[in-house]
């Protein structure tokens, strides 16, 4: 009596075989083989599942030499990892350039640490209930000679962990999992704050707001802009701070640039703010004296 066992590969052979030099061809090839990933592997008596980003180059189009192809097909992967999980992409021109630009930027990066072309400036933030500046967001600005403008830190410097507060942008937070979510949670738990910065612009959900260590969110700029005269803006500015007073936590605004602005935001509840209206970023030296101007005026 003869065994049979299932090759769960076959069908991509086979597709292989049938090949046919064409974007349809190489697409019906490309989900084969992420449907042959996709199927569980038995690991030491666990059932595991594993995912694959995959890069599509077609000959003659995206290259006449083996070494192109490879290049572009591996260009168009690192495309596809960065669009989303579990994804294929066909090779693009513009994805070269993309990919050109990243590494132009980590090479200036690396360049503008050895030159200190980096700048260290702060915006003040504000209380709208009192008035008070109650921080201030410390901005790193890139003084580039072309182009112009976590727990070991803060036991060096000796600040306590709950004046300091650390912003991760929407999507960042959104795609964190796995170690950069227990880093959050982390600091979170060491008593640093988190706030969620440009909120409005990803793709968050609520349940995804209650998982995550954060405890303020800053509502873009793209939303206050036009208050206090534009209804969309009105709408979704006072859907954040209702659903954020929901889950507990605290909004800020940014963008701040008129008193009207200003006052509708107060009128909603909004915590905190900061902007132009109350100052623009400013190097070290330059906060102290606002600052000290400021009190001298309270006074």
């Amino acid at each position: 009596m003869a065994a049979t066992t299932h090759n769960p590969y076959s069908s991509v052979h086979e597709s292989w075989m049938a090949y046919e030099p064409n974007e349809a061809a190489a697409q019906r090839v490309t989900e084969n083989i992420m449907t042959a990933i996709a199927r569980p592997v038995n690991l030491k008596g666990r059932e595991t599942f594993i995912s694959a980003s995959i890069g599509i180059s077609l000959f003659p189009d995206d290259g006449d030499t083996t070494d192109l192809l490879i290049k572009d097909a591996n260009t168009a992967m690192y495309s596809a990892k960065a669009t989303r999980k579990n994804n294929y992409l066909f090779y693009k021109a513009e994805m070269s350039v993309e990919a050109e630009q990243r590494f132009q930027v980590a090479n200036e990066l690396r360049l503008a640490l050895e030159k200190a072309q980096f700048e260290l400036h702060y915006q003040p933030l504000i209380s709208l209930d009192s008035n008070a500046i109650v921080g201030v967001e410390a901005l790193i600005r890139w003084r580039h000679p072309e182009h112009g403008l976590v727990k070991r830190i803060v036991s060096e410097t000796g600040i306590p962990p709950e004046l300091l507060v650390l912003e991760v942008t929407e999507s960042v937070m959104m795609e964190a999992f796995g170690h950069e979510l227990a880093l959050l949670t982390d600091l979170r738990e060491y008593g640093v704050s988190i706030a969620m910065d440009d909120f409005g612009t990803g793709y968050s959900s609520l349940a995804a707001l209650k998982k995550l260590p954060i405890e303020n969110l800053k509502i873009d700029r793209t939303y206050i802009q036009g208050l206090p005269e534009d209804d969309e803006d009105r709408s979704i500015t006072t859907t954040i701070i209702q659903m954020a007073a929901a889950l507990g936590l605290a909004v800020i605004a940014e963008g701040v640039e008129t008193q009207a602005q200003l006052e509708f935001l107060k009128s909603l509840g909004c915590e905190e703010a900061q902007g132009y209206l109350i100052s623009r970023p400013l190097p070290a030296d330059q906060v102290d004296r606002w600052l000290v101007q400021l009190s001298t005026k309270d006074c």
